[in-house]
C-alpha cells in the first residue's frame, strides 16, 4: 500500500510499507564541467634510459576521462614498448635503446584533453624532448691576444647537448683550478706580451 501526501506544493513524503523517503524537486547533484586541477609541464626532457611519464589531473562530475592528442590533434595510439596510455591518463614513454629512437615519438608535441558529458578541457601543450645517453666531449681553441686587450675563451659544446650543459669550471693546465674561484669570472696574465692563450680546459 502506499499513500502520498502532498505538503506545501513542493515536498513529497511517499510511505511504502513503513519506509519515508523525502525528497524535493528534481534532487541530486548538477554535473560539473571537467577542470585540470594538475596540467602536464610545458616542457620535458628526458634521456633515452630513464624514459618519461606525463601525468595530466582534472575533476568534474561524473569523472572526466583523460586522452592524449598529437599536435594535429589526432589520438595518441599504443604503440607496444614505446608508448603507452595508462589506465589513470597519464602518458609513458618507455626507455628505449639509440637505435630506436623515433622523432614523431620522443621528440613531438602531445596535449592532454579531459571530457566528460558537461564539457571538454584541452591542456596546454607539452613539448617532449629525449636526449641519447652518448659520450660527448667539450673543446677550447686557442686565441691570440695583445697584452692589454681582453680575450674571449669558449668552451663549445656540442649542439646536441648544448641546452642540457653547464660549465662547472675552468682548469689550466689540467691542474690549477680558475674558475668559479677566480674574481667575477675574469682571470688575469700578466706575463703574456703578445702570443697565444693555450692549456685552458673547461668541464
Amino acid at each position: 500500500m502506499s499513500v502520498s501526501l502532498w505538503l506545501c506544493s513542493s515536498l513529497i513524503i511517499t510511505v511504502h510499507t513503513g519506509l519515508a523517503v523525502i525528497g524535493g524537486g528534481t534532487g541530486g547533484v548538477t554535473p560539473a564541467g571537467p577542470r585540470l586541477v594538475e596540467p602536464p609541464p610545458g616542457l620535458v626532457t628526458f634521456t633515452n634510459t630513464s624514459g618519461a611519464v606525463l601525468g595530466c589531473l582534472a575533476r568534474g562530475d561524473p569523472p572526466p576521462m583523460i586522452t592524449w592528442l598529437n599536435l594535429d590533434h589526432s589520438p595518441v595510439t599504443n604503440i607496444p614498448g614505446v608508448r603507452e596510455v595508462l589506465t589513470n591518463g597519464s602518458l609513458m614513454i618507455w626507455p628505449f635503446s639509440g637505435t630506436d629512437y623515433r622523432q614523431d615519438v620522443h621528440a613531438s608535441v602531445y596535449q592532454c584533453r579531459a571530457a566528460n558529458p558537461s564539457g571538454v578541457v584541452l591542456a596546454p601543450p607539452t613539448t617532449l624532448r629525449a636526449v641519447v645517453v652518448q659520450e660527448f666531449e667539450v673543446r677550447v681553441y686557442d686565441e691570440y691576444v695583445i697584452r692589454g686587450n681582453t680575450a674571449v675563451l669558449r668552451c663549445v659544446v656540442p649542439s646536441f647537448v648544448r641546452d642540457l650543459v653547464s660549465v662547472t669550471a675552468w682548469v689550466r693546465d689540467h691542474a690549477y683550478h680558475i674558475y668559479p674561484s677566480a674574481h667575477g669570472g675574469k682571470y688575469l696574465l700578466p706575463s703574456i706580451i703578445v702570443g697565444v692563450i693555450y692549456g685552458f680546459l673547461c668541464t
